[in-house]
């Protein structure tokens, strides 16, 4: 008798998984956003909650366009939900792991081939650097407040053979942040991983949403005259050669 309740509860449940994952995206965003006021906009929504697609998604100042996701199934069974995102309106699909725990938080980390930086910055910024090199994240405790401010994460965040692209074309090796939160504010320590340029930096964001920046930086190999001229266009070395950087800002989230 024990077997057969068992067995027909693990039925039940598989039952009820299946009619989740094929339940239609769109209605399920519908009751979402008016269950929870989500601060995200979906166009074109289609597919199921399993595996789906999303012509575009705003976030305040953030426009996306085509992106598919696909529901990973066994972190249900540790109360978590995680979808794979595929960001495929850029030159290269931007592949993404993004999950909620049940206490609200979330986590996004990359799917181990890291994220090409050249079209992540296309998608963010309106006016590109040129940056380029890859970035590898693995952030996790991220919360949000109302008006869409991030207000906690904690994590890594790597950025390799990161330089500026043509028609700079400069390369200053790997660099490494440090994420995390105290009191509100979210803290990124900054180092180079070796290289050819010393970095050693802290930017902070603060909760009325303005950032603070301040950086050091000097060139270890003195026959890359490239990146002397291009840190005096930041300011002036000092006695020891380092640059000091420092800025302030606010960053628009309406």
């Amino acid at each position: 008798m024990i077997k057969i309740i068992k067995y027909s509860l693990f039925a039940l449940i598989v039952y009820l998984l299946s009619l989740l994952m094929l339940f239609p995206a769109d209605r399920a965003y519908s009751l979402v956003r008016d269950r929870f006021g989500l601060s995200l906009e979906l166009y074109q929504v289609s597919g199921s909650v399993w595996d789906g697609h999303v012509g575009r998604v705003r976030a305040a100042t953030v426009s996306i366009d085509d992106i598919d996701w696909c529901l990973h199934i066994l972190p249900l069974l540790a109360g978590r939900i995680e979808l794979g995102l595929t960001i495929a309106g850029t030159a290269n699909p931007i592949q993404l792991v993004v999950g909620r725990y049940l206490d609200g938080s979330f986590y996004v980390h990359d799917d181990g081939q890291g994220l090409p930086l050249t079209e992540l910055e296309s998608l963010l910024n309106p006016q590109p650097l040129g940056l380029k090199g890859t970035v590898m994240l693995d952030l996790d405790d991220i919360r949000m407040v109302t008006g869409g401010r991030l207000s906690q994460v904690n994590g890594n965040v790597v950025w390799l053979h990161a330089g500026l692209g043509d028609p700079v074309n400069i390369d200053v090796g790997d660099l490494a942040a440090t994420v995390s939160t105290k009191d509100d504010v979210v803290q990124a320590m900054v180092k180079d991983q070796g290289g050819p340029l010393a970095v050693d930096g802290q930017i902070m964001l603060m909760p009325d949403s303005t950032y603070r920046l301040t950086m050091t930086l000097m060139v270890k190999d003195n026959s890359r005259t490239d990146l002397k001229q291009s840190l005096r266009l930041l300011g002036t070395p000092g006695r020891d050669g380092k640059v000091s950087v420092s800025r302030r800002g606010r960053l628009n989230l309406g």
